[in-house]
């Protein structure tokens, strides 16, 4: 019926199974992001669906040398950084990605980054490690405001765990107001420069689409009360990386974490221009990509991009989550 090229190694052979027993052949292709663009281009060669699963770019000279190639299944749900959606559309391809896959993993890594920065658990570790006592003092959660950017299905359920957990007070900022029907749990809609001068605890939730990079910049820092923390589990780059290092290598952050880095998850500290990998003195935390690396998002989101080809391939209609 169709060959299949699968990218990354996060798809189980299980679920990568069903595209035999649907009568489709596959090809899996770990770290094709090191690939030229030549060898690249030569991975398609007869690929007429493509599970995008790495952390490789594709657009105009791969759609359309590959004539055969009719949809691609992005592993995720932002895909823009990765597939050129004109381009695409342009060679007549369809993209289906894995919506409501990662709303549980993602949220509880946030939660958990959160009280983590709060009760500045990695820096009283580091301390320990190195043989010294640590007694700073820290404030319950339950007594901060924090201020969700971003109020999709991952921040709701970030908010409303603080909130119905802890007793937090949320307000959110969002491109558009949330109906209070949607909602179990209190909230407050405030501009986003209130969200920073006002939040003890500030969730960055946006989208990680390029439009966002570096929304969250100098003057939105310059807002917020000494002492209050950041936690970004979008794309890191929604926050500009020097105005964040410079709001905590001066005092005015308390904490900050981010899951993921700017120099594409580059840890190498030699490399760290922006010096946060070696800040846990200050109560950095950098994970990497830990909100969707779990054995049930990612079954959740191979099982639907696996599902999103094979209904393609038996002349499915495209739904919410498939884009002609």
């Amino acid at each position: 019926m169709g060959k299949v090229l699968v990218t990354g190694a996060s798809v189980s052979p299980e679920i990568l199974a069903r595209f035999s027993e649907n009568g489709l052949e596959f090809e899996v292709v770990e770290r094709a992001e090191e690939l030229s663009q030549e060898e690249l281009i030569k991975k398609f060669d007869g690929i007429d669906a493509y599970l995008c699963g790495g952390d490789e770019r594709t657009a105009a000279p791969i759609y359309n040398a590959n004539l055969q190639l009719k949809v691609i299944a992005f592993l995720g749900v932002g895909y823009a950084a990765f597939i050129n959606e004109d381009d695409a559309t342009t060679a007549g391809i369809a993209i289906t990605n894995t919506p409501g896959t990662l709303t549980e993993s993602v949220a509880e890594a946030t939660v958990a980054l959160t009280l983590a920065l709060n009760r500045r658990v990695v820096e009283a570790n580091d301390a320990i490690q190195r043989g010294e006592l640590f007694n700073t003092k820290c404030s319950d959660i339950g007594n901060k405001t924090v201020g969700v950017l971003g109020m999709g299905a991952i921040g709701q359920r970030v908010a409303q765990v603080l909130s119905r957990g802890f007793g937090c007070e949320i307000l959110y900022h969002n491109r558009n107001v949330v109906s209070a029907d949607q909602l179990d749990f209190s909230v407050e809609y405030v501009s986003k420069n209130e969200l920073f001068s006002k939040s003890d605890v500030i969730i960055v939730m946006v989208t990680g689409a390029p439009e966002n990079y570096g929304i969250v910049g100098k003057d939105e820092l310059a807002l917020v009360g000494r002492g209050a923390i950041l936690v970004n589990t979008a794309r890191p780059e929604i926050v500009d990386g020097p105005s964040l290092a410079a709001a905590v290598e001066n005092g005015l952050l308390g904490g900050v974490a981010i899951d993921g880095y700017y120099n594409e998850d580059d840890f190498d500290l030699s490399r760290d221009e922006l010096g946060l990998l070696s800040s846990v003195k200050n109560n950095v935390i950098v994970t990497p990509h830990l909100g969707s690396l779990t054995h049930d998002a990612r079954d959740k989101m191979g099982n639907m991009a696996v599902s999103s080809i094979i209904d393609f391939f038996g002349d499915w209609k495209f739904g919410r989550n498939c884009k002609p």
